[in-house]
């Protein structure tokens, strides 16, 4: 309540109390330490678990898709039409209700010819041969989002984004392209998995010591 008073953008943050996923850790080290035998972790764990269900069944409901739904969209992601998301996961200012879900995964935008072989299209990394006869762009049926990197013949290419959809799209030459598009690590993730590993190390250390001391005590 006190952060909700006094920082008022969060009001404006999606399901802002995820932000208490982060106490989980810490929540679960301290009734471990507090209950120091198994019948009473057992009994703590029990609670816990019968005000989940709870408030699963009767404050908020698992899921508003129903089998059906779900089932559809099972069908959707495996004759690869794709699944419809939400406007906050895609890039800034693309609009995705103006993609053409029944377009093929790469098409070419220019004044020449084309012939596109899509070789490899894997969920991180994705291969295809485009033969044009005029210098042109390829817009491929994904987000830019920063993660992916597009090579053309062996060569690192910037990638462009369309005004309106927010795809992915390719600058070539005429002649053959080979075009190679991988989702590679950001910094971004890098940093978050060091940050994991050295909270991880840090907390086997803690508890290391801890136990050295309760057995020499």
């Amino acid at each position: 309540f006190f952060l909700w008073q006094h920082l008022p953008k969060l009001r404006f943050v999606q399901l802002p109390w995820r932000w208490l996923l982060c106490l989980n850790v810490p929540f679960a080290l301290l009734t471990t330490m507090a209950w120091r035998r198994w019948a009473a972790r057992a009994v703590v764990c029990a609670a816990m678990l019968f005000v989940l269900v709870i408030a699963w069944h009767r404050i908020q409901a698992p899921w508003w898709d129903t089998s059906a739904d779900l089932n559809e969209m099972l069908d959707n992601q495996q004759d690869g039409s794709g699944y419809e998301g939400t406007d906050e996961y895609v890039p800034t200012g693309a609009d995705p209700y103006e993609i053409n879900k029944e377009a093929r995964r790469v098409t070419f935008d220019g004044a020449g010819h084309s012939r596109i072989e899509v070789k490899q299209w894997d969920a991180e990394s994705k291969f295809s041969i485009a033969d044009v006869t005029s210098p042109g762009k390829l817009v491929v049926r994904l987000f830019d989002y920063p993660a992916w990197q597009v090579e053309v013949n062996g060569h690192p290419v910037a990638s462009e984004t369309h005004e309106v959809t927010g795809q992915l799209m390719i600058p070539v030459e005429a002649g053959q392209n080979q075009v190679r598009i991988t989702f590679i690590r950001t910094w971004d993730r890098s940093v978050g998995g060091i940050i994991s590993a050295l909270t991880a190390v840090f907390v086997l250390i803690v508890g290391f010591f801890m136990r050295s001391t309760s057995l020499n005590t």
